[in-house]
Parts: structure tokens; C-alpha cells; sequence
């Protein structure tokens, strides 16, 4: 099971395993069963600790973000597919996992939170651009220009909905939006004598 929405996995194994002996960044999704797939490699979380057949592991931040920012895993049923060696967990005698080929998610959820704003990074007069911080990656496709308003103040005296723009994703932060302003925007903010004038 991959659920993307509480982002958990859990794991079925044939006989009683040991938690204690689960090593989760032995772990690696990916796209397909095909050996040269997109994948992600896991590098910890919080597991179960409940003796039994089941592991649950609650993902890390940084896989989440990770498998978040991947556009090939993970996406549905068909591109979760898991990978693991025998090093990845025992049973109660201390007997390693056998290893097995790719194996398809029997369960999935997918991810239909929506992100939302965290931070209005800034806006830059300098390099003519607005840098906006959302809760997840972002793709920079799903801009629309009309959406992002800019105020004068909170209570919004003096406001105007951008009209084009071209948008980028951080390399370092795909949770990071920005977007070069056009030049119609430009000269409309530097005119404006309250927009851009201040923190």
C-alpha cells in the first residue's frame, strides 16, 4: 500500500519480521519493474515497531519531497512499484527478506491536497521577478498569471492581477515558484507610486 496523502507505505511480508531490524533506506521506488526506471530511493522515515506480518513506515519530509518532485513516480497505481534487497528486514529468527523482483502497489492513494502559499518570497524590481513559497512542488506549467494579485497593503488599497509572465521552478527548491515578470507588468508596478515600494 502507497498512500500519497498521508504519505505512509505499508508492507506484507509472509511471516512475522522483526521492526527493529528494518532498514527503510533499503528501499527505492519507481516508475516501472523496468531496471533503468525513473526511481527514488528512500532515505528514512518513522516505522512501525508492532511485532507481526506488517511494517507500516511514515515517509520522511525529504522523501516526501523527493517522490513529490519526481514527475514519474509515484504518480498512480501503475508507477509505484518497490524495490528492496535482503538486507531490508528479518524475521523473529533472523532470517533476511529474500529478494524479489519490482513489485506493484496492491493499494494506492493518490495526492489531492492542494498545495497552498507559504511564503511570498519577494518581489524584485532589480531582476523583474515575484518569488512565491508553496507547501509542496509545484509545477510551473499550472501558472495563470490573473491568479497572483499584488496589494499596496492587507487590506488591499491598491491591487493588480498580473497579466503574463514567464514561470520557473527552483533547481535547489521545487517548492519555490518564480516568475519573470512581463514587461507590461513591469512598467505597470514601477508606475504604481504605492506597489513595490516597500516591505
Amino acid at each position: 500500500t502507497l498512500n500519497m496523502n498521508s504519505t505512509f507505505l505499508i508492507l506484507t511480508f509472509n511471516v512475522v519480521v522483526d521492526p527493529a531490524k528494518f532498514r527503510p533506506a533499503d528501499l527505492s521506488l519507481q516508475s516501472s519493474p523496468l531496471l533503468n526506471s525513473s526511481s527514488v530511493l528512500l532515505t528514512g522515515g518513522t516505522p512501525s515497531t508492532t511485532v507481526g506480518t506488517k511494517i507500516t513506515l511514515q515517509l520522511s519530509p525529504a522523501d516526501i519531497l523527493s517522490i513529490q518532485s519526481n514527475l514519474q513516480v509515484a504518480k498512480s497505481m501503475n508507477t509505484s512499484w518497490l524495490t528492496f534487497s535482503s538486507n531490508l528486514i528479518s524475521d523473529t529468527f533472523g532470517n533476511p527478506a529474500s529478494f524479489v523482483q519490482p513489485i506493484k502497489a496492491m493499494t494506492y492513494v493518490p495526492d489531492t491536497i492542494r498545495p497552498t502559499v507559504v511564503r511570498f518570497a519577494g518581489l524584485s524590481l532589480q531582476d523583474n521577478s515575484i518569488s512565491v513559497s508553496f507547501s509542496e512542488p509545484v509545477l510551473y506549467s499550472s501558472y495563470i498569471p490573473s491568479y497572483f494579485t499584488l496589494s499596496s497593503s492587507s487590506q488591499g488599497s491598491d491591487v493588480f492581477n498580473l497579466t503574463g509572465g514567464i514561470p520557473t521552478i527552483s533547481a535547489s527548491n521545487p517548492s519555490l515558484l518564480v516568475v519573470m515578470l512581463s514587461s507590461s507588468d513591469v512598467i505597470y508596478i514601477k508606475k504604481s507610486t504605492t506597489l513595490g515600494k516597500g516591505a
